[in-house]
């Protein structure tokens, strides 16, 4: 990695201490603990729309590799603000039900550096409500079928309401008056 290091040299004495040398750098601890250097003259691009679909808790936190192309640090590296269109700002950038269809700008800055990109999601729901109790259920000739006389099956989905409807088919089969 090319690392930019800006070296300014002082002649100038302050309160009797000479200063030689300043190395600025942004340093920061990865993940690991590893002390790393972060080049602050990187090009950063964004994508323009990225479709967020939420997750099983009707959440999505938006997370910088979801928003840059080609990212050189980890998530850590970066700050994320979400903003509506009239920028208010998204608590902890959590995407929830209640943004669902909205469009958001996104901003992505590396930290500790003037750099930043921008990029809009769309938030979607895309899972399917769960079912659940739902009996294979056999009814004899001549039985109701009517669907308050059958087992009801369950469905649950985090972000909407969910309406079980059922539909009604008859099958004409070969029963007999001994059966």
């Amino acid at each position: 990695m090319n690392l930019a290091i800006n070296i300014q040299n002082f002649s100038s004495k302050a309160k009797g201490i000479f200063l030689k040398t300043i190395v600025m750098a942004v340093l920061f601890l990865s993940s690991n603990k590893s002390l790393m250097a972060q080049d602050c003259n990187i090009i950063m691009a964004c994508n323009d729309l990225v479709q967020v679909s939420l997750g099983s808790n009707c959440t999505e936190t938006i997370m910088p590799d979801m928003i840059l192309e080609g990212q050189p640090y980890p998530n850590n590296f970066y700050d994320v603000v979400v903003k509506t269109a009239n920028g208010t700002v998204i608590t902890n950038d959590i995407v929830t039900k209640n943004h669902i269809g909205k469009t958001f700008q996104v901003v992505v800055t590396l930290s500790g550096c003037d750099l930043s990109c921008w990029g809009n999601i769309l938030v979607e729901d895309k899972l399917p409500p769960v079912i659940t109790n739902c009996p294979d259920v056999t009814v004899d000739c001549g039985e109701s079928t009517a669907p308050n006389s059958l087992p009801k099956p369950s469905a649950f989905d985090a972000c909407t309401t969910v309406t079980l409807t059922s539909t009604e088919r008859e099958v004409i089969s070969q029963c007999s008056d001994t059966f």
